[in-house]
């Protein structure tokens, strides 16, 4: 059990500093992660870059791009885990 927490907090601090390259907050990337673990991941890499650092309305306002099936996708999981 300690090494699920151990490699989702490396998946989540991965997820912010991915997110910092792309010109975005950390702490967004940083949450996504926590949130849909190696989906937010995913999503966050294939995300086009941000503009919320230049003050895009927007950009501001929202999560990156596909973050969104990054949410599904671990929904699923967590449900078909539930489930068998």
């Amino acid at each position: 059990m300690i090494y699920f927490f151990i490699v989702h907090a490396i998946i989540s601090i991965a997820g912010g500093l991915i997110a910092y390259r792309k010109s975005d907050y950390f702490t967004r990337g940083f949450f996504i992660c926590l949130f849909t673990s190696i989906f937010g991941l995913i999503a966050i890499i294939v995300s086009p870059k941000s503009c919320a650092k230049k003050t895009d309305e927007v950009d501001t306002q929202y999560w990156p791009e596909y973050s969104i099936y990054a949410v599904f996708a671990t929904l699923i999981t967590v449900i078909l885990y539930l489930l068998f």
